[in-house]
């Protein structure tokens, strides 16, 4: 599955075991974030938005626009 997530880190050259080093979670657990397996946090999200201006409604796949409006800060 190709989330809006997934592409972005893609075209960022950003790793899933990047991610985790980011947010504080094993490579396993940003993969399934990714994936849509395991739920994002409100943490997650802040953690996005204060590190590269990532909009929750992106994270969470809501719009495809990563900069765009926010549900969570």
């Amino acid at each position: 599955m190709n989330t809006p997530i997934k592409s972005w880190l893609s075209n960022e050259n950003i790793s899933q075991s990047r991610l985790g080093e980011i947010l504080g979670v094993t490579r396993a657990t940003a993969n399934g974030k990714v994936n849509g397996w395991i739920a994002w946090q409100p943490h997650d999200l802040e953690i996005l938005h204060d590190e590269y201006g990532l909009s929750s409604d992106f994270v969470l796949g809501f719009s495809s626009d990563p900069y765009g409006r926010e549900v969570v800060r």
